[in-house]
């Protein structure tokens, strides 16, 4: 008896084939062929939002779940919101000076290259949720987190380090810059833990749950590897300027040690996003409010700084 797929699975399996398709055609085509400049210059946005519905797509087939299949409101959520989350790391990057942008479309079409900034920077937080997707984290439904633990003072703490580690980054750029990586992890934390405790990483580690922790970091070292992939040979793209002395070997662009921090900043990331999933919008709407504007000045003020510091012409 001829077994037959159904037609769902089926749909999801041409999906998830035709764009791995169309990945690799886009890669060999900007590697070994002649593309013209406006695929060159747009490479990067242009591989990556195929690719994420791509990895999602697989998601859905392996594990039955994934984030943009099941919830795409919460996905372009996502979308949003990682603008101005990515665009404060660039505002800091303007003091750690860490990477700049060459290739860029110039002269005085400011507008055509913030519409192309906001398309990037709306594929962080998804990148790394999509390989999160992958490897299928699951988060516990319920934490057995320890009576030492009071949870005001944990938070407490949490936001003390993180002002210490941001000023630091801040205050010595040349020897803490790593620090710009980890930072904003201690912010969201806190706000995880009185909305959605159980998928706060702190909580978790104080319950001796590591699995989704290690998975996450693994999550960030896949997207981490990707970026610089689809980064490598396009034409708009970054190139790091860290200190001389961690340049042990690159990876296409990036030093190999500042793999680490993709796993660090993976965790951010998906702190953050797991804030953002908790319908913060019906649960606390005033603050809602206010992080979409301050998200907006974020990105406004972000994206004058870039083509100000960053960008190289």
């Amino acid at each position: 008896m001829l077994y037959h797929m159904p037609a769902k699975s089926s749909r999801l399996y041409s999906i998830a084939l035709g764009l791995s398709a169309v990945e690799l055609l886009a890669v060999c085509w900007l590697w070994l062929g002649s593309p013209p400049e406006w695929f060159r210059v747009n490479f990067y946005s242009i591989s990556w939002w195929p690719f994420l519905v791509m990895v999602e797509t697989w998601a859905k087939i392996i594990h039955g779940k994934s984030l943009l299949y099941d919830d795409p409101k919460g996905f372009l959520l996502l979308c949003a919101f990682s603008v101005p989350f990515w665009t404060a790391y660039e505002i800091l990057n303007t003091v750690i000076k860490n990477w700049i942008y060459i290739g860029l479309p110039g002269g005085d079409r400011a507008a055509l290259r913030w519409l192309g900034y906001v398309i990037a920077y709306a594929s962080v937080l998804p990148a790394i949720r999509v390989y999160v997707d992958i490897l299928g984290i699951r988060y516990p439904k319920e934490l057995p987190v320890p009576d030492s633990v009071h949870r005001p003072f944990f938070s407490t703490t949490a936001i003390i380090i993180g002002m210490l580690l941001l000023a630091l980054c801040v205050r010595h750029p040349m020897t803490f810059y790593p620090l710009a990586w980890a930072f904003s992890f201690f912010f969201t934390e806190p706000l995880l833990i009185r909305e959605q405790s159980q998928k706060s990483y702190l909580l978790q580690w104080s319950a001796g749950i590591w699995l989704p922790t290690a998975k996450t970091l693994l999550a960030g070292f896949m997207a981490g590897v990707t970026w610089e992939f689809l980064n490598w040979h396009a034409q708009a793209k970054w190139v790091y300027t860290v200190p001389s002395d961690v340049i042990l070997v690159k990876i296409f662009e990036m030093p190999v040690l500042g793999f680490i921090g993709f796993s660090a900043f993976a965790l951010c990331a998906e702190s953050f996003s797991n804030l953002l999933l908790t319908d913060l919008k019906a649960k606390k709407r005033e603050l809602w409010k206010a992080g979409v504007a301050l998200g907006a000045l974020i990105s406004v003020i972000g994206f004058a700084m870039i083509d100000t510091y960053t960008w190289i012409r």
